[in-house]
């Protein structure tokens, strides 16, 4: 199993004395950031389109110029917003320990997930491409809604090299209980 360096100097801050990393790494998707940019640009150009006169009336060119002004901060707005989003995928690293996974979701240490125990009717990998990237779902939690209705969320590596090691690895350490702990 491969370690990345950088995905490991990321969980290295919260891994305990005498633990030691067995693989890391973190997720190579950029599918968030493509999905938003390619629906911002057709927003944009909605926009754009529907607020524009191109009649060349001189009347109209302050006009024009305010609304081109407006479509442009729109869609500089919409790109910084997919930037973040592609950068927040670059500080979220992935560990496995000799006792736990850990996924540290955009750096931050108050979005650390610690899973001593994986349920291994939910341990899968799903969307493994030829070249062996997928993703490895490791949790299901369920909350409940005000209506009554219930939320599923599904706690995933996103967007691994070698899923399916991965989640055999992930099978074979914490796959044996039953029941995900997270804390």
């Amino acid at each position: 199993m491969v370690v990345n360096e950088r995905a490991k100097s990321i969980v290295s801050k919260y891994v305990d004395d005498g633990e030691s990393i067995l693989w890391s790494d973190q997720s190579h998707s950029t599918r968030p950031a493509l999905h938003l940019g390619f629906f911002s640009a057709l927003v944009v150009i909605f926009v754009y389109i529907i607020a524009t006169d191109h009649s060349g009336r001189p009347d109209r060119v302050a006009s024009d110029l305010f609304q081109d002004a407006i479509s442009l901060l729109l869609y500089t707005s919409f790109v910084l917003g997919c930037l973040k989003i592609y950068l927040r995928r670059r500080v979220t690293a992935y560990a496995i320990t000799d006792s736990r996974l850990i996924i540290v979701q955009d750096g931050r240490p108050d979005s650390v997930l610690s899973f001593r125990t994986i349920d291994p009717a939910v341990l899968e990998a799903q969307g493994v491409n030829s070249a062996g990237f997928g993703d490895v779902v490791v949790a299901i939690k369920r909350r409940k809604l005000p209506d009554g209705g219930e939320k599923v969320l599904e706690i995933r590596l996103l967007a691994i090299p070698d899923a399916d090691s991965v989640a055999a690895l992930l099978r074979e350490k914490f796959g044996s209980t039953t029941g995900a702990a997270s804390g």
